[in-house]
């Protein structure tokens, strides 16, 4: 083995030697499959062009091969064909990564690497949550979720498993319906207003925010939908139950607005 792979760098062959190692070492085929897509994976430089990179996976397959028994050479045949195969994606995922340090590549990676669908797409999950702020609206949530998943989908390497879209539409929805969540001494810069504010300056600053709330390329529904949430994440930040009664009354006018001025 060691003159086979004389010709290479002197890291390259620790790393070589090391697969091969783990590769017979491993007891499943799961395992080995996860062994062989991580130095696969490491033999694809950003800097190097997609031919480039198909060329020395190639190459190494060529020095492995000799030394693993035939069920493993098969596997690990296989599994470089499929590099190979989508060798631009991969050449595209390490450059975000490594240049651009893009965590929705960093997401659609670990994705890519979970054995079992659900946990890919925990972890995308995991990723998309980042991006939301409390007091968001259902809209503004469904967007901004969105917008992280088509991130990370144009991210992806591989094509998309099975049942992805699917996995991935159901929990966007929900998410997107969660109500907001507060801390106990949680209070939006609005909230502070109002709690300061008069009764008499609470309706004209009231009414100003929720108006502000009107997206004009929303429907009606979804515009009245938006205002509603957003009451409903602000009403447990108020002190005044007056003021919180009047507030409420303010929000539903101005959801009455966006039939006339925002909503189409």
């Amino acid at each position: 083995m060691h003159e086979a792979l004389e010709d290479l760098p002197s890291h390259s062959r620790r790393q070589s030697r090391h697969a091969l190692k783990a590769i017979k070492s491993a007891s499943t085929h799961m395992q080995k499959q996860l062994l062989m897509d991580d130095y696969l994976y490491l033999k694809v430089h950003a800097a190097r062009k997609p031919a480039e990179n198909a060329e020395v996976l190639r190459h190494k397959l060529e020095k492995l091969v000799p030394f693993l028994s035939p069920v493993d050479a098969e596997q690990l045949s296989a599994r470089c064909a499929y590099y190979l195969e989508h060798i631009a994606g991969l050449t595209k995922q390490k450059q975000l990564i490594t240049q651009s340090n893009s965590l929705a590549a960093k997401a659609a990676r670990q994705a890519e690497q979970a054995e079992e669908l659900a946990d890919a797409v925990g972890l995308v999950a995991k990723h998309m949550h980042k991006y939301l702020q409390p007091g968001q609206g259902p809209q503004a949530r469904l967007r901004v979720l969105a917008e992280a998943c088509n991130d990370i989908e144009a991210a992806l390497a591989f094509p998309k498993r099975q049942g992805w879209d699917d996995r991935l539409d159901a929990l966007i929805h929900r998410k997107a319906n969660e109500a907001p969540v507060y801390g106990p001494n949680h209070s939006t810069p609005i909230a502070k207003k109002l709690n300061a504010c008069t009764q008499h300056e609470v309706e004209f600053l009231a009414d100003h925010y929720f108006y502000q709330k009107i997206v004009v390329t929303w429907s009606v529904g979804a515009n009245q939908g938006h205002i509603e949430h957003e009451l409903q994440a602000l009403l447990p930040q108020l002190h005044d139950n007056k003021a919180s009664g009047l507030i409420g009354l303010t929000a539903a006018q101005t959801a009455g607005k966006a039939k006339t001025n925002g909503g189409l």
